[in-house]
């Protein structure tokens, strides 16, 4: 029974991989295989810059600052012409929500 059991630990092995390396897609991956997970992966990417305490280290915060450029910029021109008016407008408030949360307070100052 053991050995049969130590057959099939190479294919368990093979899963859990196959499952680890799928659920971290998105950071292999920023920009998605299409439009829709480019939203998704923005989107997952803001809950985990909600998530963050604004007093986090400093290299946490970079590690945010570079893939927010990427998402923001990179895969915006990736799938920009794919993208409808109300998902440019999702991505555009998206950019000033994390500006907000990584600073503090607005880019845009409408007083000014």
């Amino acid at each position: 029974m053991l050995k049969k059991n130590l057959k099939l630990l190479p294919s368990f092995a093979c899963v859990a991989v196959l499952l680890l390396l799928m659920s971290s897609c998105a950071h292999f991956v920023p920009c998605g295989f299409d439009k829709d997970q480019y939203l998704d992966n923005f989107k997952a990417f803001m809950r985990e810059a909600e998530d963050m305490k604004t007093d986090a280290k400093e290299a946490a915060w970079s590690a945010m600052d570079e893939r927010f450029e990427t998402l923001s910029e990179d895969c915006y021109e990736q799938w920009e012409d794919e993208l409808s008016l109300i998902q440019k407008t999702k991505v555009a408030g998206w950019i000033l929500k994390y500006q907000y949360i990584r600073l503090g307070k607005p880019l845009i100052d409408p007083d000014n």
